[in-house]
């Protein structure tokens, strides 16, 4: 596990948060975090209607467990 993947794994917590605030927490746009769902590549959670949230430490996962990331 290098340097970055500590810290955010250490700051990963159970709360939702938004498809920005996974994208300053990845360093990647939220463009990206929106294609990521759309493929499936990352879980999130609908809150009824639009409303799309995620939970960190199952981000993380995902993308450790994937390695075209």
């Amino acid at each position: 596990m290098d340097k970055n993947t500590e810290l955010l794994t250490t700051r990963a917590t159970s709360k939702f948060i938004t498809r920005v605030e996974l994208a300053n927490e990845l360093k990647v746009s939220p463009s990206t975090i929106y294609n990521w769902t759309r493929w499936d590549w990352i879980p999130s959670h609908k809150m009824g209607g639009r409303l799309v949230r995620y939970k960190l430490d199952e981000v993380l996962d995902a993308l450790q467990s994937t390695s075209s990331f």
